[in-house]
């Protein structure tokens, strides 16, 4: 599923949402304006906040590339060891080793 699937799943659930609200409440209009400037904002955010993740998957693809997900990966793990719980650095090493798995897969 692409980002904009996932994007375009979010705008429809809060154009569902607000329908669905839009019956259940009072017609006073300024409960109607705050709702939509909150929903304006919400939408805002998701879509600032997809072309972030994008960046950010991007920049790790570029590393990916000039220095192999194994290395990437490794110091993943190292930084892990050093910076996170025992537990939290176990999750992140399965979750790891999973995309390596991903990677490597034909």
């Amino acid at each position: 599923m692409s980002k904009n699937d996932v994007d375009d799943m979010t705008a429809k659930f809060v154009e569902a949402e607000i329908a669905r609200q839009a019956e259940v409440q009072s017609d006073d209009g300024l409960e109607a304006d705050r709702a939509d400037a909150f929903i304006a904002r919400a939408l805002a955010e998701t879509q600032r906040m997809s072309k972030e993740t994008k960046k950010s998957e991007a920049k790790l693809d570029k590393l990916r590339n000039e220095f192999g997900t194994k290395m990437i990966n490794d110091w993943g793990s190292e930084h892990a060891a050093e910076a996170l719980s025992p537990s939290a650095a176990a999750a992140l090493s399965c979750q790891a080793a999973a995309a390596a798995e991903e990677d490597a897969a034909p």
